[in-house]
Order: C-alpha cells, then structure tokens, then sequence
C-alpha cells in the first residue's frame, strides 16, 4: 500500500515538473474546460451585476473565438492522426507542431478574458 502511495506520489511530482509529456489532446482537454470555467464565471458575474449585460456578451464571444482555436486545433490533430498513423502515446509526437499554435492562442485568449473576470469578483 505505501509503495502505490509512494509511485503516485513521484508520478504526480514528476508529472506537475513538466517531465512527462503533455499531448495536444489533454491540452485541447484542458483548454476547452477553462473556457468553460470562464464562460460560468462571466455568466455568474453578469447575473449579479458585476459586469453588464454588453460586457458580458463581449467576453462570450471573446471565449468563442478562443473556443474556435480549439476547433481548429482538434480537427488539425485528427487529420495528422490519420496520416501519421500517430497516437498521443507516440514519441516525438508528429502532430503537435502541427496544432501547438492553435492551442497556444486558444489558451492566451481564454487566459486574458479569465484575467479580466476574476479582477471583478
């Protein structure tokens, strides 16, 4: 019992220091719930007034088009999956200089709106 403790413990640690490869489907995974995270904040924020109804409207369609990057992203990613033969678990993954760009924005767009949301909480 304490060396399954132990091996999650050091997979986890190793993991959070960036020592395992993080696919571009978990970070699609990843950026797709922080647009989701954001678009309930804006809502929540909008519903008790801290923002208006336009502000509100702008940062949706703002996370819309980060949203749109993701799109862009996954259907790349499919497409390479499909010509390569490659899976997430292929190493070095042939697709994800293909897709990184898209994800990247999709991310700094979602992170900024975030940004901007949680300074009106």
């Amino acid at each position: 019992m304490k060396t399954k403790l132990l091996l999650c413990c050091i997979i986890a640690l190793v993991a959070g220091c960036g020592l395992l490869p993080v696919t571009p489907e978990q970070q699609i995974r990843d950026g797709a719930n922080g647009i989701t995270i954001g678009a309930t904040l804006n809502g929540n924020l909008a519903s008790v007034g801290k923002i208006t109804k336009a502000q509100a409207t702008s940062y949706r369609a703002i996370l819309g088009s980060a949203s749109g990057h993701f799109d862009v992203a996954f259907k790349a990613l499919e497409d390479c999956r499909t010509k390569t033969g490659s899976t997430p678990k292929t190493t070095p993954d042939p697709c994800k200089p293909t897709v990184q760009a898209d994800i990247d924005l999709g991310n700094k767009i979602a992170a900024d709106v975030r940004q901007v949301l949680d300074a009106k909480k």
